[in-house]
């Protein structure tokens, strides 16, 4: 854009106060005339929904084309458009999130505090940089921080405040040590939330995990900064979760939760819609289904167009319907998910239809719940997870259809299948055991009773307490499969 084309895009920009006090501003400076100023001219027009040459322009504010004294204007312009930004009063209107403002805020004041300093004026330049400082370390705003440290230095070298200095010194190394390990902690907290959220097995991360933790755990303590500490309670949730210990990531929940009670600076919608997401994942763990709802449901509302959060909350939402057998709400809430995948990775699609697909299966429409398992192409590259619960899936269609040859011949085929992929990839060795059952139940002719009995044993591991064999909710075995088969037991 050129300079002119830039101005213009800036002034459309601005609300209907800040254009009011830009002309008030502009105006002022010349009391006594007669017309608006140039500027004030140039503001009018630009703002005017009519586009107009640069050539028009010029003619209207000085009788004839002047382009030097034009783009010098369009330059003083737009500078005074930048001081009208800065006003207080227009960066406490506008909807800037409340961390924003007060670094705008701070960044003003250490302006000011500077440009006191350089001019001598220095009476009560210690309490503004003290004030500073303190809403800086409240806020956790470092580089503000930093900067309102050094000036105070300066304050106290020239003062010849010896202890201060060194007081100060020791500080500012503390705070810059600080400002490195938050920054350090968010980088490393947003890489590992990528993992998780876009793998399928918690093996893929869960050894650098457990290392990631053990260092924010050290830099929590070490600097007691809240930014750290609530990566920290929110990976170590996810670690418990992963050994299947819930209570102690409620713990860890609950425990965030105070923090972001007693820290309402860093209460961002963000962190506390992550927080709700976190807590009403965990009470499904917990069995807690309408707790689970009602706090993502929450979080989708603190979520409000940032997508793939929107969706991971609904996701939520969806399995706390689920699972509580409420199938007809759980699928208002996969089709109002479904309408937002738009742009979204593949197998997050895909892990959609998969629901779709198994609440066919639940309502009886076995044949359509085919299909759609048939038709996830993408989900098949997850060959060690939902592949193998998407091909076990299948095979229950084919039972409730009576299809019995095709079942004899898949089982044989998904044996194949695992015994091929098990000497290079981890298979749940709970899917092992449920394959085990099917071929046993194809071989006696699909004998529900007889089956049962001969394969006593292996029903009792599945309904143990074996974290590597017990049914899991948010796993690819929506439908608890002991529960499917004892449903056909007479």
């Amino acid at each position: 854009m050129n300079p002119l084309s830039n101005l213009r895009s800036l002034l459309w920009k601005l609300k209907k106060d800040e254009v009011k006090t830009l002309l008030l501003f502009l105006d002022f400076q010349i009391p006594a005339a007669n017309r608006p100023s140039k500027s004030a001219q140039l503001t009018s027009i630009l703002l005017d929904e009519n586009t107009y040459s640069t050539n028009d322009i010029q003619k209207t504010i000085y009788g004839k084309p002047n382009p030097t004294a034009f783009y010098k204007l369009v330059s003083r312009l737009k500078e005074k458009v930048y001081e009208v930004l800065l006003l207080d009063q227009h960066i406490n209107e506008v909807s800037y999130t409340l961390r924003n403002k007060v670094i705008f805020g701070l960044k003003k004041r250490l302006l000011i505090s500077e440009l006191l300093f350089n001019r001598g004026a220095t009476e009560e330049l210690e309490n503004r940089l003290k004030e500073i400082v303190r809403d800086a370390k409240d806020y956790e705003i470092y580089d503000v921080l930093s900067q309102a440290l050094n000036v105070l230095r300066r304050l106290y070298i020239v003062r010849k405040r010896k202890k201060l200095v060194d007081e100060t010194s020791t500080e500012i190394a503390f705070y810059k040590k600080a400002e490195f390990l938050v920054d350090n902690a968010n980088s490393e907290f947003s890489r590992m939330m990528n993992r998780i959220n876009f793998s399928f097995d918690t093996r893929e991360y869960y050894s650098d995990l457990l290392i990631l933790v053990s260092k924010l755990n050290e830099w929590y303590k070490e600097t007691k900064s809240a930014s750290i500490g609530y990566s920290y309670y929110l990976l170590s949730v996810e670690q418990f979760q992963t050994q299947g210990d819930y209570k102690n990531s409620d713990r860890c929940l609950v425990e965030l939760g105070k923090m972001l009670e007693e820290k309402p600076v860093f209460s961002t919608k963000n962190r506390l819609g992550t927080w709700r997401l976190n807590y009403a994942s965990n009470l499904l763990h917990l069995k807690l289904y309408n707790e689970a709802y009602l706090n993502s449901q929450m979080a989708y509302n603190l979520f409000q167009g940032v997508a793939l959060n929107e969706i991971l909350s609904l996701e939520v939402m969806f399995y706390s319907r689920y699972y509580n057998d409420e199938f007809a709400e759980s699928e208002k809430v996969l089709l109002k998910a479904m309408s937002k995948l738009k742009g979204m990775d593949a197998i997050v699609n895909e892990r959609f239809k998969f629901y779709s697909a198994v609440l066919l299966f639940v309502n009886g429409d076995y044949k359509q719940a085919e299909a759609e398992l048939n038709a996830l192409h993408d989900l098949k590259k997850d060959k060690e997870g939902w592949n193998v619960m998407r091909k076990i899936y299948l095979l229950l269609c084919k039972i409730e259809l009576g299809e019995y040859d095709y079942v004899d011949l898949q089982t044989q085929s998904l044996h194949k299948y695992i015994k091929r992929i098990n000497s290079l990839k981890f298979i749940n060795p709970r899917y092992i055991i449920i394959l085990r059952i099917l071929s046993k139940l194809a071989n006696l002719g699909f004998d529900y009773n007889f089956t049962y009995k001969s394969r006593k044993k292996y029903f009792d591991l599945l309904d143990g307490e074996d974290s590597q064999l017990a049914w899991k909710v948010k796993s690819p075995e929506l439908i608890n499969f002991t529960d499917w088969f004892k449903k056909k037991l007479k």
